[in-house]
């Protein structure tokens, strides 16, 4: 046991003992922003920190932490026979589309009358205009003609990575 003795009079004290961690990732450690994961460690030590590009994170004490920020995890356990470090795990975040529409007249008109949404073009991606929470079934170019009252809003999705943004 981790007491300072030689345990077995073999001349060494506190022979053969070593702590252990591991962490593991509970999903994909590449995730859009506004996503996360949890990591989780397994040790022998006595208490844990986690950091994050080798700083400690303050209060990051359990055995499980939320990482929704890019950087490189890692965990460490601590007892008195001694101090491991875990091996890492690298977080990636990928960046969000912009996401912006203006009209290109007033939103306010008669019966019979309309005006253009023009959503901003975003290399490499995807459009789909929304009446409030439904998809406008079509709707998928950068203007989109509203006839009808309602709040519009259009959703940029990035082609390679399927993130995505709605706009205003």
């Amino acid at each position: 046991i981790c007491n300072s003795l030689d345990d077995n009079c073999n001349g060494l004290i506190d022979d053969g003992i070593t702590e252990s961690i591991s962490i593991s990732a509970g999903g994909s450690t590449t995730f859009c922003q506004g996503g996360n994961v949890i990591l989780s460690a397994a040790y022998s030590g006595t208490s844990i920190q986690w950091k994050k590009n080798g700083i400690n994170i303050p209060g990051a004490t359990s055995s499980a932490y939320i990482v929704n920020v890019k950087g490189t995890y890692t965990c460490e356990t601590t007892s008195p026979c001694g101090v491991v470090l875990s091996s890492p795990i690298i977080v990636n975040v990928l960046k969000n589309p912009t996401a912006s529409i203006s009209a290109g007249g007033s939103t306010t008109f008669c019966a019979g009358g309309s005006v253009t949404l023009t959503e901003a073009p975003v290399s490499g991606s995807t459009y789909q205009w929304y009446k409030g929470a439904i998809a406008i079934p079509g709707a998928t170019s950068t203007n989109y003609i509203a006839t009808i009252a309602g709040i519009y809003r259009c959703r940029v999705t990035k082609t390679a990575s399927g993130c995505s943004k709605n706009s205003n």
